[in-house]
């Protein structure tokens, strides 16, 4: 089952507000399992509208600025915690936690 503690959270927001301090982020635990991180204003186009990035396919996203910043992101994520994947039977393999990025 995924799970991530609030004392990792708290690490990752301190690394990721002391790399981007030009930025406004909320970055808070979802559901015990879930690294939520919301952009909130910054230094680079972040467009008008709403968007939920997949951590998975961030090559996807067109405006460079955004995806380079979101990969950033992601790295400093996984660099604090380590993505493991656990076999759960049927339902095949499972993350120790997720990530949500959204701006």
């Amino acid at each position: 089952m995924a799970y991530i503690d609030t004392q990792k959270v708290k690490e990752i927001r301190n690394k990721i507000k002391k790399q981007f301090p030009e930025f406004k982020f909320s970055i808070v635990r979802e559901h015990y399992s879930t690294v939520k991180i919301s952009i909130i204003e910054g230094s680079v186009d972040l467009g008008e509208t709403y968007q939920q990035l997949n951590p998975y396919y961030l090559e996807r996203i067109e405006n460079q600025a955004l995806r380079e910043l979101a990969q950033e992101i992601l790295k400093i994520v996984r660099e604090t915690v380590e993505v493991k994947y656990h076999e759960t039977g049927d339902y095949g393999s499972q993350p120790n936690y997720y990530t949500y990025i959204q701006v």
